[in-house]
C-alpha cells in the first residue's frame, strides 16, 4: 500500500518531492494494544524507504475517548507534539501520514499541533476514505 501511495502522489503531485520529513498519526494507544502495532508507522517507515525522506514520530496520543465519539475539544487533547522533536520542524515541510479518512477531524487536529512549531508547510497523505 505504502509503494502505491508513494507512486501516486509521486506522479501526481508534487508533495513528497518537496518533503522534508514524514511524521506518521499515532492510533488511540488501545487500538496499538489491541493490534500490536500501529499502521501509520509501517506506512511512514515504507515510504521513508521508497523515497528517502526521514520519518520523525512528531507526534504522541494519549488515551481518550475514540475518535468517532470524541468532541473536537476531546480529540485535540489526545495529540501532542513530542517537545525534543518539536524544536526541530521550524521551517521543515511535513507530510502526515494517516491510514483512514473518515470524519475529517484527526489530520486538522495533528497539523493545528505542529504549526505551534513553525513547520514551512504541511500536508496529508490518507490511504482510505470512508463515509463518516
Amino acid at each position: 500500500m505504502a509503494d502505491i501511495t508513494a507512486d501516486f502522489v509521486r506522479e501526481t503531485t508534487s508533495l513528497l518531492a518537496e518533503a522534508d520529513m514524514i511524521v506518521p498519526i499515532p492510533p488511540a494507544p488501545a487500538k496499538f494494544a489491541e493490534r500490536g502495532f500501529a499502521p501509520n508507522d509501517i506506512v511512514a517507515e515504507r515510504l521513508s524507504v521508497r523515497l528517502a525522506i526521514p520519518v520523525r514520530k512528531a507526534l504522541v496520543r494519549k488515551d481518550g475517548v475514540p475518535t468517532k465519539e470524541a468532541s473536537d475539544e476531546e480529540l485535540e487533547s489526545q495529540f501532542e507534539v513530542r517537545p525534543a522533536i518539536g524544536r526541530s520542524l521550524r521551517g521543515l515541510s511535513i507530510v502526515l501520514v494517516e491510514d483512514i479518512w473518515t470524519a475529517g477531524r484527526t489530520i486538522p487536529v495533528c497539523g493545528a499541533q505542529l504549526r505551534a512549531f513553525e513547520p514551512r508547510d504541511i500536508a496529508a497523505v490518507a490511504l482510505g476514505h470512508t463515509a463518516g
